[in-house]
């Protein structure tokens, strides 16, 4: 049996014991009753942290190898040669340390400046100077980048809670 299931039967006799609670008048049997439903609670809690905690490490471990992966298949300069894992391990150490803000700032430069070349891409063929301008008018701000990045780290998070319950 999964252990999500051990986590459902657990919450029914969570539930059962407390409706019980309710007809127990003893003092004494009560209280053990009571103990009973502690122990059970801090049980399920504990089966609900580590599958969480176990979760979560194995979400990690899939973006960091995906990272990992990445940063090879950039690197051409190592095709057919040993790989230097350290350096990776302190790339991976240097991007950590730099923080959320600093990478997110570093894709919106990328939006920003790819958006550039496609309008010029599109003026060269064009030669339509208004379009040009409307497009500079239109162009994204970095509110609208922070607020798409927020957004998509939000989706990301949930997915993973989701996945996790």
């Amino acid at each position: 049996m999964k252990i999500y299931n051990h986590i459902k039967i657990l919450n029914g006799i969570i539930k059962d014991q407390k409706k019980d609670l309710s007809f127990v008048k003893d003092k004494t049997r009560r209280k053990i009753l009571i103990e009973r439903i502690n122990n059970l609670v801090d049980a399920r809690n504990s089966f609900d942290s580590v599958i969480t905690y176990k979760y979560k490490l194995n979400s990690l471990d899939t973006i960091i190898l995906s990272l990992v992966k990445s940063m090879l298949m950039n690197d051409k300069g190592h095709i057919g040669k040993e790989y230097n894992l350290e350096m990776y391990l302190k790339t991976l150490g240097g991007v950590i340390q730099e923080g959320k803000e600093h990478k997110k700032n570093e894709l919106i430069s990328y939006f920003n400046n790819n958006y550039d070349v496609l309008m010029m891409r599109d003026y060269n063929k064009t030669k339509d100077k208004d379009k040009l301008e409307k497009d500079l008018l239109d162009k994204p701000d970095f509110k609208f980048w922070n607020r798409i990045l927020e957004d998509f780290l939000e989706i990301i998070k949930t997915d993973l809670l989701w996945k996790i319950k």
